[in-house]
């Protein structure tokens, strides 16, 4: 478990850094299609696959990006400096921004335009 975890951390600040590729990132469509692999080799390899999953999904969570919670937990910061709340629609507009530019990832991109059209 500690080697997942050390790993998803280690390829994500190889990627920020720039020595690493997009090549282990998936997006909404990439997991769903790694998903579908996963069960067709039986119910053990989709439970770790889901296990593995969830804790990279943890990991990512916690970035300070918006719409995620790092990145709420950076507005409180913010609204803690401040010492006054942000306003509602700075955080709607805020997260939407933030929805937007997770869906609208390289990786899921990548895969939709590599994806094969029967």
């Amino acid at each position: 478990m500690w080697g997942i975890l050390s790993g998803t951390v280690v390829v994500l600040l190889n990627i920020l850094s720039g020595h690493g590729g997009m090549d282990g990132l998936a997006g909404p469509v990439g997991i769903a299609l790694m998903a579908g692999q996963a069960a067709s080799n039986g119910f053990m390899n989709l439970l770790y696959f889901t296990g593995v999953l969830s804790m990279g999904l943890g990991i990512m969570n916690l970035f300070p990006l918006p719409a995620l919670d790092g990145g709420q937990l950076f507005m409180l910061f913010i609204e803690t400096i401040r010492k006054k709340p942000l306003g509602m629609k700075t955080y709607q507009a805020v997260n939407l921004i933030g929805l937007g530019a997770c869906e609208l990832s390289p990786p899921t991109f990548h895969v939709i335009f590599s994806f094969p059209i029967p």
